[in-house]
């Protein structure tokens, strides 16, 4: 099987992404922060967030090793619906998926292709870490997150630490 054809047979197949995905990424990340968590960001935090998934330095981190990504393909059109990263072996970077197919299991499929990846690099119990922003602690709790402290705050932007067993 070749690095871009999906892993699994699932209503949305899931298959590594690449710097060539850069912008159906960026689009499904600003569509997805702009309906689930730009309400709870303070109206200063709100540039500073955008400007995290600018399309350069997405593009870098879609190539540079460090990070994994996967997308979930709208079984429809073949559009990135979900996309997942991790940072590392066990950080959790990004969980986004498209408001439309929020809550039908798109998260829950990205998250165990990513831990699956994860743990065959790297079988230690080491956990799995996020900071999940506020309103997502719930959706990160269903995949197995408990919190790690108290939440957090910097610039008008407000996270849970959260761990998950590996």
């Amino acid at each position: 099987m070749s690095a871009r054809e999906p892993q699994h047979t699932l209503a949305w197949p899931i298959r590594p992404a690449g710097p060539g995905d850069t912008d159906a990424i960026q689009a499904l990340m600003v569509a997805a922060t702009i309906r689930s968590i730009w309400p709870t960001l303070d109206a200063e935090a709100r540039d500073p967030v955008l400007a995290s998934y600018a399309r350069a330095g997405l593009r870098q981190r879609l190539g540079d090793g460090q990070h994994h990504f996967w997308v979930a393909l709208d079984a429809e059109g073949g559009d990135p619906c979900g996309v997942i990263a991790l940072h590392g072996p066990r950080k959790l970077q990004y969980l986004f998926v498209r408001p439309r197919w929020q809550r039908s299991g798109v998260g829950r499929a990205l998250w165990q292709v990513a831990r699956e990846h994860a743990l065959k690099l790297q079988a230690d119990p080491a956990p799995f870490t996020v900071n999940a922003s506020l309103n997502a602690v719930p959706a990160y709790e269903k995949l197995g997150f408990v919190a790690d402290g108290a939440a957090q705050e910097e610039g008008g932007w407000r996270w849970q630490p959260m761990l998950a067993q590996g």
